[in-house]
């Protein structure tokens, strides 16, 4: 029953990763696609169109937001208040499996936080092609 093994994956020296798992190409892909959109001034766009229905997003200290749906809320309502962005720029990506890293230097008005100006780190993981997980690390700059 030589099909048998072959069937269930028992096979020398190969790994099996999960169906969910995507390779850094594959990452890179989409993530050049939201960081386009995002630097055309279409965050939301690359929010409904690559974002989870279930995705976390953390900004800095604050309580992580679930679901899209507050998430969506939250971060329109934020945008509302941009007054003028000077600079949003990014320095530096890397990708792993599920994972995309990158650096940004922004540069903005805002009606409630004033000039904000600095670096930021975010941490994006995917599931399925989506983004699943969020979370901005940053400092020198005041988080709302």
């Amino acid at each position: 029953m030589a099909w048998a093994a072959s069937i269930v994956g028992i096979v020398p020296n190969v790994e099996i990763k999960s169906m969910t798992t995507q390779t850094k190409e594959q990452i890179q892909k989409i993530y050049e696609q939201i960081i386009e959109l995002t630097q055309q001034g279409k965050a939301m766009e690359a929010f409904e169109r690559f974002y989870a229905d279930d995705v976390v997003i953390t900004e800095g200290a604050q309580e992580a937001c679930f679901g899209k749906d507050a998430n969506r809320k939250r971060e329109q309502e934020w945008m509302d208040k941009i007054v003028s962005h000077n600079n949003m720029e990014l320095l530096c990506v890397a990708y792993g499996e599920d994972l995309a890293l990158s650096e940004w230097q922004v540069d903005f008005e805002h009606k409630d936080a004033g000039h904000v100006k600095g670096k930021q780190v975010c941490v994006t993981r995917f599931q399925v092609g989506k983004v699943c997980d969020q979370r901005f690390y940053y400092n020198g700059h005041k988080p709302v």
